[in-house]
């Protein structure tokens, strides 16, 4: 079987809130160099996804992926090989997006999944699609 390598670009952050799970995607802070869990589903202001989870004090460092692959973790299952990844919503998780009506996404996946609430791997490319 062969090993999972994942080519990634990794910026520390700190975070605006306490506790960011591992795995979840965040959007800039309030402040320069922070880093929050979205507000809503499909919102823009994409940094990447946490590498590790942040500990319980606000403020503190956490690892954010911002380019190359990551695993996210997602929400719905079903998502092939190849889909646009979106926010989900204020949790951060990931979710299969339409690539219509101004969606922001975060990236595509690289494998498939199933099951709900997993991790997949993500090749992060940020972007937006065009309003209708």
């Amino acid at each position: 079987m062969p090993r999972k390598i994942h080519h990634q670009i990794i910026h520390t952050y700190k975070q605006e809130t306490a506790s960011i799970p591992a795995g979840v995607i965040v959007v800039h802070g309030t402040a320069d160099g922070q880093v929050k869990l979205p507000g809503a589903a499909d919102v823009g202001d994409i940094v990447g996804v946490t590498k590790y989870a942040g500990d319980a004090t606000v403020d503190s460092d956490i690892e954010v992926v911002v380019s190359g692959f990551a695993d996210v973790l997602v929400k719905g299952a079903n998502i092939l090989r190849g889909s646009a990844i979106g926010i989900h919503g204020t949790s951060g998780y990931g979710k299969l997006s339409a690539l219509t009506n101004a969606k922001w996404v975060l990236g595509f996946a690289t494998e498939a999944t199933t099951v709900e609430d997993t991790y997949v791997s993500v090749e992060i490319a940020k972007f937006a699609t065009p309003s209708a």
